[in-house]
């Protein structure tokens, strides 16, 4: 019988596309702790994509660490965090409850509003999914659309005076230092923010907001994320 490789000491392989935002999501946590790791890109490496496609739900991002195989990047930032931090000198999940259990509240705000309203915005407005309804070009399925897109904006002005008003008093989510909830905000607020014209002011116009937004987007480990994905001209899986 052959022993499994402990995890601590196996390399880390990470399948996906650099555009990806949940792909980024990992890969500024694998920056910030500066762990090493071998980045396999889906949209140039044909057995990186076989590989993807053979896994149960067949989407990015896919980490393989030793005998650990995961998918979905909030699992994989969760166990990277586990994995890395007693190794490192900093972390992204505070050790004390109270802050601990902030970052994940605002991890869960982000997963279950903030990402979605964003989301449904920068589809409409970059089409980045194909409409899947035949009827789509209908009159009553553009209302829809646009009523959609409508309420989108309202969640969306709602959740940023909500920001505002807790960053007002705090310099970043959790309380006074950077955890796992700002770094996952930063891939949707940076594609939000790229927008421009009116998108860009509703961060700009409330100071707290923006304040926020430049630290996170000067953060080393996001830098080091966006010359990744300037590198790669192929479309974001």
């Amino acid at each position: 019988m052959t022993s499994s490789t402990p995890p601590s000491s196996a390399p880390i392989e990470l399948y996906g596309s650099p555009l990806s935002t949940c792909t980024q999501r990992v890969l500024a946590v694998l920056y910030f702790y500066e762990c090493p790791f071998e980045f396999r890109d889906v949209a140039r490496d044909p057995a990186a994509r076989a590989f993807v496609k053979a896994q149960p739900f067949a989407q990015i991002p896919v980490l393989r660490h030793g005998d650990v195989l995961l998918y979905e990047s909030r699992a994989i930032l969760r166990y990277l965090e586990h994995e890395l931090a007693p190794r490192s000198d900093k972390r992204l999940l505070p050790l004390d409850a109270a802050t601990s259990a902030q970052a994940e509240m605002w991890l869960a705000v982000e997963s279950d509003s903030f990402k979605p309203a964003v989301k449904a915005i920068i589809v409409e407005l970059r089409g980045w999914v194909r409409p899947v309804h035949q009827n789509a070009g209908a009159p009553d399925a553009h209302a829809q659309k646009a009523e959609a897109f409508e309420a989108a904006k309202d969640k969306l002005t709602t959740l940023l005076d909500i920001y505002e008003r807790h960053l007002s008093t705090h310099r970043f989510l959790a309380g006074a230092d950077y955890t796992l909830a700002d770094l996952a905000h930063t891939m949707y607020l940076n594609a939000f923010v790229g927008l421009g014209g009116q998108w860009r002011a509703l961060i700009e116009r409330r100071p707290s907001m923006r304040g926020w937004w430049q630290e996170l987007s000067c953060r080393p480990e996001w830098r080091k994320t966006l010359q990744l994905a300037s590198r790669s001209t192929a479309p974001a899986q």
